[in-house]
C-alpha cells in the first residue's frame, strides 16, 4: 500500500493503481488499501472503480473521520463527474460524520455553486489554509470583506485558463477598490488594466 501511496504522490497514476490493486487482494477486510485504489482508480479516470473502492472503504471504517474522508472522497468522484447532485446528499453524509472537515465542506460548496445557491462560499472558504488551498497574504492583513477604498491584494488558485477567466471579473474591482494587485502567471504579464506581480 505504501507503494501505491508514493506512486501517486509521484505523478505516476498507473504504477499507484497498479500497486493498490495488489494492496487491496493482500488486505481486502482493511479500509486503506480500499481508500488507495480509490485515489489511484480516480487519477486514471476510472471512476466507476473510485466508487466502488471508496464504499468498499466506506462498510470498513469504524470511526466517524474515516467516514467522512470516505464520503468525501466519493463525493469527489461524484463532482467530478458533473453529477453535483448526486453528490450533494453524500457531501453531508461526510458533514454529518465530521461537520468541520475541509475537503467535505469544499464538496458541498462545489455542490451548492454548481446550482446557483452562492452560499457555498461559505463553506468554500472552509477549506483555506489547508493542503488544498493555500493562504497567501503580503503581510497580516485580514480577509476583503467588500470594503471600499482599500488595496486589494488577488493571487491565483487554480489553473492558468481558470485564471484568465478569473482576471475578467478582477478588472471590476477597479470601480470599488482603490487600487487592485493581483499575483499573476508570468504568461499573463501582458494582460493591462491590474497591478501584476509577477510569479
Amino acid at each position: 500500500m505504501m507503494g501505491a501511496y508514493i506512486m501517486q504522490k509521484s505523478k505516476r497514476p498507473a504504477i499507484s493503481y497498479h500497486l493498490a490493486k495488489q494492496a487491496v487482494a493482500l488486505e481486502p477486510g482493511r479500509p486503506f488499501p480500499w481508500m488507495e485504489l480509490g485515489h489511484s482508480a480516480k487519477m486514471v479516470w476510472q471512476m466507476d472503480e473510485a466508487q466502488a473502492a471508496f464504499r468498499k472503504a466506506l462498510t470498513l471504517a469504524q470511526d466517524d473521520e474515516l467516514k467522512a474522508i470516505n464520503y468525501s472522497n466519493l463525493a469527489s468522484c461524484v463532482i467530478e463527474s458533473g453529477r453535483y447532485r448526486d453528490a450533494e446528499p453524500i457531501c453531508l453524509k461526510a458533514l454529518e460524520h465530521n461537520p468541520t472537515h475541509a475537503k467535505a465542506r469544499a464538496n458541498y460548496a462545489m455542490c451548492l455553486m454548481a446550482r446557483g445557491e452562492w452560499s457555498g462560499w461559505d463553506y468554500y472558504s472552509a477549506c483555506m489554509d489547508t493542503p488544498m488551498r493555500k493562504r497567501r497574504a503580503v503581510g497580516s492583513e485580514p480577509d476583503w470583506k467588500g470594503e471600499k477604498g482599500k488595496h486589494l491584494f488577488l493571487y491565483p488558485e487554480q489553473g492558468l485558463g481558470d485564471e484568465i477567466i478569473f482576471m475578467r471579473f478582477a478588472k471590476m474591482l477597479r470601480g470599488i477598490c482603490a487600487k487592485v494587485t493581483y499575483l499573476a502567471d508570468l504568461k499573463l504579464a501582458d494582460i493591462n488594466g491590474m497591478d501584476l506581480l509577477a510569479q
